[in-house]
Protein backbone atom coordinates (compact mmCIF):
# COMPACT_ATOMS: atom_id res chain seq x y z
CA UNK A 1 0.00 0.00 0.00
CA UNK A 2 1.35 3.51 -1.20
CA UNK A 3 2.17 6.25 1.75
CA UNK A 4 1.02 9.75 1.05
CA UNK A 5 4.70 10.23 0.45
CA UNK A 6 4.88 7.47 -2.41
CA UNK A 7 1.52 9.12 -3.82
CA UNK A 8 3.67 12.64 -4.04
CA UNK A 9 6.80 11.58 -5.49
CA UNK A 10 4.87 9.34 -8.17
CA UNK A 11 3.56 13.24 -9.31
CA UNK A 12 5.66 15.04 -11.69
CA UNK A 13 5.41 17.95 -14.53
CA UNK A 14 6.67 16.22 -17.38
CA UNK A 15 6.51 19.98 -19.89
CA UNK A 16 4.02 21.31 -22.34
CA UNK A 17 1.23 21.30 -22.19
CA UNK A 18 1.46 20.52 -18.29
CA UNK A 19 1.91 16.65 -18.45
CA UNK A 20 1.70 15.25 -15.07
CA UNK A 21 2.26 11.62 -14.63
CA UNK A 22 0.21 10.03 -11.78
CA UNK A 23 1.56 6.49 -10.67
CA UNK A 24 3.12 5.57 -14.18
CA UNK A 25 -0.56 7.17 -16.34
CA UNK A 26 -0.27 10.46 -18.13
CA UNK A 27 -2.83 12.84 -17.65
CA UNK A 28 -3.13 15.75 -20.37
CA UNK A 29 -4.19 18.36 -18.11
CA UNK A 30 -5.56 20.53 -21.02
CA UNK A 31 -8.21 17.32 -21.49
CA UNK A 32 -8.69 17.17 -18.14
CA UNK A 33 -10.16 20.91 -18.49
CA UNK A 34 -11.85 19.72 -21.23
CA UNK A 35 -13.51 17.12 -19.77
CA UNK A 36 -13.97 19.80 -16.90
CA UNK A 37 -16.22 22.21 -19.44
CA UNK A 38 -18.07 19.53 -20.47
CA UNK A 39 -19.30 18.14 -17.33
CA UNK A 40 -19.80 21.63 -15.78
CA UNK A 41 -22.08 22.62 -19.03
CA UNK A 42 -19.89 25.66 -19.48
CA UNK A 43 -20.27 25.63 -23.87
CA UNK A 44 -24.07 26.16 -23.17
CA UNK A 45 -23.77 28.83 -20.63
CA UNK A 46 -21.00 30.44 -22.61
CA UNK A 47 -23.33 30.92 -25.45
CA UNK A 48 -26.27 32.16 -22.91
CA UNK A 49 -23.49 34.91 -21.22
CA UNK A 50 -21.79 36.39 -24.71
CA UNK A 51 -25.63 36.80 -25.76
CA UNK A 52 -26.04 38.78 -22.91
CA UNK A 53 -22.81 40.58 -22.73
CA UNK A 54 -23.18 41.58 -26.78
CA UNK A 55 -23.11 45.56 -26.48
CA UNK A 56 -19.22 44.81 -24.30
CA UNK A 57 -18.45 42.85 -26.90
CA UNK A 58 -19.37 45.20 -30.00
CA UNK A 59 -15.57 46.50 -30.03
CA UNK A 60 -14.51 43.50 -30.60
CA UNK A 61 -17.24 42.34 -32.88
CA UNK A 62 -16.81 45.62 -35.21
CA UNK A 63 -12.83 46.15 -34.77
CA UNK A 64 -11.13 42.97 -33.80
CA UNK A 65 -7.36 43.28 -32.62
CA UNK A 66 -6.79 46.26 -34.70
CA UNK A 67 -9.38 48.58 -33.00
CA UNK A 68 -7.95 47.93 -29.36
CA UNK A 69 -4.61 47.68 -30.67
CA UNK A 70 -4.87 50.81 -32.25
CA UNK A 71 -6.04 52.74 -29.67
CA UNK A 72 -3.40 51.64 -27.20
CA UNK A 73 -0.55 52.78 -29.27
CA UNK A 74 -2.22 55.79 -29.08
CA UNK A 75 -1.80 55.82 -25.56
CA UNK A 76 -5.97 56.23 -24.76
CA UNK A 77 -7.86 54.52 -21.96
CA UNK A 78 -9.81 51.83 -22.71
CA UNK A 79 -13.59 52.42 -22.26
CA UNK A 80 -15.01 49.63 -20.29
CA UNK A 81 -16.59 47.39 -22.94
CA UNK A 82 -12.99 47.89 -24.65
CA UNK A 83 -11.30 46.12 -21.75
CA UNK A 84 -14.05 43.41 -21.74
CA UNK A 85 -13.40 43.10 -25.35
CA UNK A 86 -9.45 43.11 -24.97
CA UNK A 87 -10.09 40.17 -22.45
CA UNK A 88 -12.28 38.16 -24.18
CA UNK A 89 -10.02 38.13 -27.47
CA UNK A 90 -7.00 37.17 -24.83
CA UNK A 91 -10.09 34.16 -23.70
CA UNK A 92 -10.13 33.42 -27.89
CA UNK A 93 -6.60 32.78 -27.49
CA UNK A 94 -6.71 29.81 -24.79
CA UNK A 95 -9.95 28.77 -24.81
CA UNK A 96 -11.10 26.75 -27.47
CA UNK A 97 -14.94 26.94 -26.32
CA UNK A 98 -14.48 30.87 -26.61
CA UNK A 99 -12.84 30.78 -30.09
CA UNK A 100 -15.87 28.60 -31.51
CA UNK A 101 -18.46 30.94 -30.14
CA UNK A 102 -17.12 34.03 -31.22
CA UNK A 103 -14.38 33.76 -34.31
CA UNK A 104 -17.40 33.60 -37.28
CA UNK A 105 -19.07 36.94 -35.73
CA UNK A 106 -15.42 38.87 -35.64
CA UNK A 107 -15.50 41.31 -39.22
CA UNK A 108 -11.64 42.33 -38.88
CA UNK A 109 -8.40 40.23 -38.83
CA UNK A 110 -7.34 36.37 -38.89
CA UNK A 111 -9.42 34.30 -36.66
CA UNK A 112 -7.80 31.15 -36.76
CA UNK A 113 -6.23 30.45 -32.43
CA UNK A 114 -2.62 30.60 -33.06
CA UNK A 115 -3.01 34.36 -34.86
CA UNK A 116 -5.23 35.37 -31.49
CA UNK A 117 -2.79 33.45 -29.29
CA UNK A 118 0.27 35.70 -30.30
CA UNK A 119 -1.77 38.79 -30.93
CA UNK A 120 -3.49 38.41 -27.16
CA UNK A 121 0.16 38.15 -25.59
CA UNK A 122 0.77 41.65 -27.49
CA UNK A 123 -2.86 43.29 -26.29
CA UNK A 124 -1.41 42.27 -22.48
CA UNK A 125 2.13 43.08 -22.97
CA UNK A 126 0.69 46.89 -23.92
CA UNK A 127 -1.94 46.72 -21.13
CA UNK A 128 1.51 45.53 -18.37
CA UNK A 129 3.11 48.53 -19.78
CA UNK A 130 0.26 50.62 -19.47
CA UNK A 131 -0.08 49.99 -16.14
CA UNK A 132 4.24 50.19 -15.26
CA UNK A 133 4.12 53.84 -16.54
CA UNK A 134 0.00 55.40 -16.90
CA UNK A 135 -1.53 53.36 -14.59
CA UNK A 136 -4.46 51.40 -15.39
CA UNK A 137 -8.41 52.89 -14.98
CA UNK A 138 -10.80 51.59 -12.95
CA UNK A 139 -13.12 50.93 -16.38
CA UNK A 140 -10.27 49.28 -17.55
CA UNK A 141 -9.62 47.27 -14.54
CA UNK A 142 -13.34 46.04 -13.99
CA UNK A 143 -13.85 45.71 -17.82
CA UNK A 144 -11.01 42.92 -17.86
CA UNK A 145 -11.86 41.14 -14.54
CA UNK A 146 -16.09 40.93 -15.60
CA UNK A 147 -14.45 38.87 -19.21
CA UNK A 148 -11.99 36.49 -17.22
CA UNK A 149 -15.03 35.85 -14.79
CA UNK A 150 -17.73 35.90 -17.21
CA UNK A 151 -16.58 34.46 -20.49
CA UNK A 152 -13.44 32.65 -19.45
CA UNK A 153 -14.68 30.78 -15.82
CA UNK A 154 -15.16 27.30 -16.62
CA UNK A 155 -16.61 25.71 -13.67
CA UNK A 156 -18.68 27.90 -10.22
CA UNK A 157 -17.75 26.16 -6.99
CA UNK A 158 -20.90 25.08 -5.16
CA UNK A 159 -21.63 25.72 -2.08
CA UNK A 160 -19.23 28.81 -0.84
CA UNK A 161 -21.47 31.35 -1.70
CA UNK A 162 -20.25 34.35 -3.41
CA UNK A 163 -16.57 34.02 -4.15
CA UNK A 164 -13.91 37.00 -5.47
CA UNK A 165 -10.32 36.12 -7.80
CA UNK A 166 -8.31 39.22 -7.01
CA UNK A 167 -4.69 39.00 -9.28
CA UNK A 168 -2.31 41.47 -10.20
CA UNK A 169 -0.43 42.12 -13.17
CA UNK A 170 3.50 43.01 -11.04
CA UNK A 171 5.38 46.01 -12.23
CA UNK A 172 3.16 48.81 -10.39
CA UNK A 173 4.68 51.99 -10.01
CA UNK A 174 3.68 52.80 -6.18
CA UNK A 175 2.59 56.04 -4.90
CA UNK A 176 4.40 59.31 -4.27
CA UNK A 177 5.83 59.82 -0.85
CA UNK A 178 8.78 62.43 0.07
CA UNK A 179 8.77 63.27 -4.08
CA UNK A 180 9.73 59.35 -4.80
CA UNK A 181 7.41 56.57 -5.41
CA UNK A 182 6.91 53.81 -2.50
CA UNK A 183 5.63 50.53 -3.11
CA UNK A 184 4.64 49.70 0.73
CA UNK A 185 2.41 47.65 -0.29
CA UNK A 186 0.40 45.56 -2.84
CA UNK A 187 -2.83 46.74 -3.75
CA UNK A 188 -4.25 43.33 -5.35
CA UNK A 189 -3.21 42.45 -1.66
CA UNK A 190 -4.90 45.08 -0.24
CA UNK A 191 -8.12 44.42 -1.57
CA UNK A 192 -8.25 40.93 -1.34
CA UNK A 193 -7.70 41.22 2.69
CA UNK A 194 -10.75 43.68 2.68
CA UNK A 195 -13.27 41.84 0.63
CA UNK A 196 -12.15 38.71 2.62
CA UNK A 197 -14.20 40.21 5.19
CA UNK A 198 -17.31 39.70 3.14
CA UNK A 199 -16.69 36.69 0.74
CA UNK A 200 -14.44 33.85 -0.06
CA UNK A 201 -11.30 35.43 -1.81
CA UNK A 202 -8.62 33.48 -4.23
CA UNK A 203 -5.87 36.06 -4.20
CA UNK A 204 -3.01 34.57 -7.31
CA UNK A 205 -0.29 36.62 -8.97
CA UNK A 206 0.10 36.87 -13.07
CA UNK A 207 3.08 38.53 -14.41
Amino acid sequence: MKTEKDRVAAIRLQGYPYHQEVDGKVIDCTDTLERLAQSSGYESRLQITIGQYGDCLRPLVEGGYYGIDAKLKKGEALTYEEAFSLMTFVSMGVNKKVHEQLSGVIKVGAMDQDTIFYQSIALLSAMSAKEAFAGLTPPEIAGMTAAALEIDTIVRVPGVGETYGIGGMGGDRGYPKNGENSKLFSLSTLGSLVLANEATVHKHHRN
